[in-house]
């Protein structure tokens, strides 16, 4: 067992380092006085065209909530409620990828998923039937894998021929893997502590931004970007006071927090990063008397600027503006920011189109300057 800890720890120690020579940017987000629900800034600055994709509907493809929007080339696949599912890039349906069941060639429920574009392939994250399954743009499957033993991982990314498996966990660091198939793979971060009774906070988050990958983990303020296995920081978060500690996650028999939190406190729900912006989705659990408000914060890394809030809003077709902290999938293959509207959401788009209100939803693709 000491040789066991002994090995974690020389492992920990020498995967994670710290470049005291390179500054840091500090990034400041630990105040609600600054925040300005109302702020409005015009998609037009960072976005030279906004296309709409309807998404076709039948008995095939009926989508509910979209987890997660990739693209590649002349595809969209599109997440949701456990199935993978391929669109064309006008919105065309072409098929569901897999099968859903627990033999050895379908998948319990897609978790995760993640596009190769240079291999065209698509690969998903079976989660609960604990395996990595990797199919052609045909939707042929080319294999299945199971995920490494002694750990829980609930993500994968990946950006050329590498694969990161990680975890969302509540600790410093997350549980981080470069994943090489076949149960081999290299260790980048190990969490250095178990969870117990805790709601999960500690939400990590992996992109890509030009050739380079970015690592944001909750319960450490630094984003980090991987690098020859590493993680280098770059980026300095300071949440201050509004960052939840380890104790005011744990939860009571009831499943209610054992502690009474004064004040707000903050949870990031996704963190990416373009050439010329840093995005943060958060959430506040209280906001001027309102539970569970969520916000989008934006940092314009030419000028130095930052905004706690922004409405992003579009005047060629104000529908298609992004307010209210309303979620946004970027792809760096195209350098674009994907929304998922419903139809309800933009009614007078729809009639124009002939949707209905039972039809699939509308992704917007806007791509940046």
């Amino acid at each position: 067992m000491k040789k066991l800890l002994s090995l974690l720890l020389i492992l920990f120690t020498s995967c994670i380092i710290t470049n005291r020579d390179e500054k840091l940017t500090r990034i400041v987000l630990n105040s609600t006085s600054d925040i300005d629900l109302k702020f409005e800034y015009p998609l037009e600055k960072i976005s030279d065209s906004v296309v709409p994709i309807p998404l076709e509907t039948n008995d095939q493809c009926l989508i509910k909530e979209i987890t997660d929007i990739q693209e590649s080339k002349g595809f969209l696949w599109i997440l949701s409620d456990g199935k993978l599912y391929q669109f064309t890039s006008n919105g065309r349906f072409v098929k569901m990828i897999g099968t859903v069941g627990q033999g050895p060639d379908e998948y319990i429920s897609a978790w995760d998923m993640q596009v190769n574009n240079q291999q065209e392939q698509v690969i998903i994250l079976d989660y609960f039937g604990r395996k990595i399954m990797t199919y052609n743009f045909d939707g042929q499957l080319l294999s299945a894998q199971s995920l490494p033993e002694g750990y829980a991982y609930n993500a994968i990314y990946g950006k050329g021929s590498n694969l990161y498996l990680y975890s969302i966990s509540n600790s410093v660091f997350p549980d981080l893997l470069l994943y090489k198939g076949d149960q081999h793979s290299d260790t980048i971060s190990i969490s250095e502590r178990t969870m117990g009774k805790e709601g999960f906070l500690g939400n990590t988050f992996m992109y890509s931004v030009n050739d380079e990958t970015g690592l944001y983990h909750y319960f450490n303020d630094t984003i980090y970007r991987v690098q020859d296995n590493k993680l280098v920081p770059k980026y300095l978060l300071d949440l201050g006071k509004l960052k939840y500690s380890f104790a005011e996650t744990e939860l009571g028999e009831d499943f209610n927090p054992k502690l009474k939190i004064e004040g707000s406190r903050l949870q990031v729900t996704d963190c990416y990063e373009t050439s010329d912006y840093l995005f943060l989705h958060y959430m506040l659990n209280e906001y001027e008397g309102v539970k569970s408000v969520s916000f989008l914060f934006l940092y314009d890394k030419n000028s130095g600027i930052k905004y706690d809030h922004v409405n992003l809003v579009y005047s060629g077709i104000p529908e298609f503006s992004i307010r209210n902290g309303k979620k946004i999938k970027y792809s760096d293959y195209s350098n674009s920011l994907f929304v998922s509207f419903q139809i309800e959401e933009i009614k007078h788009f729809s009639e124009k189109i002939g949707a209905e209100i039972t039809d699939n939803p509308v992704i917007v693709k806007y791509h940046l300057k």
